[in-house]
């Protein structure tokens, strides 16, 4: 009976030699395009890791984001930045001298503050002059007199001055231009929802309101204001994060990004108005003829 030759070693070893070179030569192929010819193993593993990073980052949504308390306002949500933009004229030496002017280069730096959020009170016995592009959960307006033409989606508004000696407006979050001062208020509005007397103007979709001139008024409330920047002129008090106490004395203070409640009280004297501001801000500036403060 004749036996099966043997198997030799060195068979199987020559064919584990030539499957790893395989192996290994697959691996630095795929490596080298995935670098796109530019071969790296630390870029190579560097690049996979990141995306990787990125792609759950996008999935699970866990980005480092800031907070939304100041969502809305026209910059990085809770943060200050501040661009410096410098254009400076050089004249380079292998340029043709014929050219009467050197060449331009505009350079701007750009600095991110860590935003910084005060909860303010802020009183006066002025009405600032505000005008601000902002919106508004709700506002509350009364008034005796219409002095001015108010329309509805384009539609006069019309009011029975019988009916009641005092009107009272109230609005439903609202969107747009708001303008106010002690001689009145204009306002030129998208809002959701309109009542006058507790009488909801009925409309489809989105509600139009302007007013064409201002409106004299005795009461006005805004709540959950966003606003940029505003100025007020008078004497009060000024609370800062209910720790500061602040007597104004005829000082001009400006409240930049401020979040919050403002209410103007003129139903006990026109002449003599309550006006409150109650919310967060980011700055405070205070100028006095004897001091001078400036809270970020």
């Amino acid at each position: 009976m004749t036996s099966p030759p043997p198997i030799h070693p060195h068979h199987s070893l020559r064919f584990y030699i030539i499957m790893s070179t395989i192996v290994i030569a697959g691996i630095f192929f795929l490596l080298v395009m995935n670098n796109k010819g530019d071969f790296s193993l630390t870029s190579a593993i560097v690049k996979t890791i990141g995306q990787n990073n990125e792609t759950a980052k996008s999935v699970s949504g866990e980005e480092d984001l800031p907070g939304k308390d100041f969502a809305d306002f026209p910059l990085e949500e809770n943060e200050l930045t501040l661009r410096e933009e410098e254009e400076r004229t050089s004249r380079n030496s292998n340029e043709d001298s014929s050219s009467p002017q050197g060449s331009k280069s505009k350079t701007t730096r750009t600095k991110t503050l860590p935003r910084h959020e005060m909860d303010i009170t802020l009183t006066s016995d002025q009405i600032p002059d505000f005008q601000e592009e902002a919106h508004f959960s709700d506002l509350t307006l009364r008034f005796t007199d219409l002095i001015t033409t108010i329309r509805i989606n384009k539609d006069r508004l019309e009011l029975n001055d019988q009916e009641s000696t005092t009107k009272t407006i109230h609005i439903k979050e609202g969107i747009g231009k708001i303008n106010f001062d002690k001689e009145g208020i204009f306002l030129d509005l998208t809002v959701s929802r309109f009542e006058l007397n507790d009488v909801a103007i009925a409309a489809k979709g989105e509600i139009k309101i302007t007013f064409e001139g201002p409106q004299d008024y005795t009461h006005l409330l805004i709540n959950n204001l966003k606003a940029e920047s505003f100025d007020t002129m008078g004497s009060g008090e000024l609370q800062v994060d209910q720790r500061l106490t602040y007597k104004l004395v005829d000082d001009l203070t400006t409240v930049d990004y401020f979040a919050g409640s403002v209410t103007i009280d003129r139903e006990t004297d026109l002449l003599k108005p309550i006006t409150t501001f109650q919310g967060r801000a980011r700055g405070i500036g205070i100028s006095g003829d004897l001091l001078d403060i400036d809270l970020r």
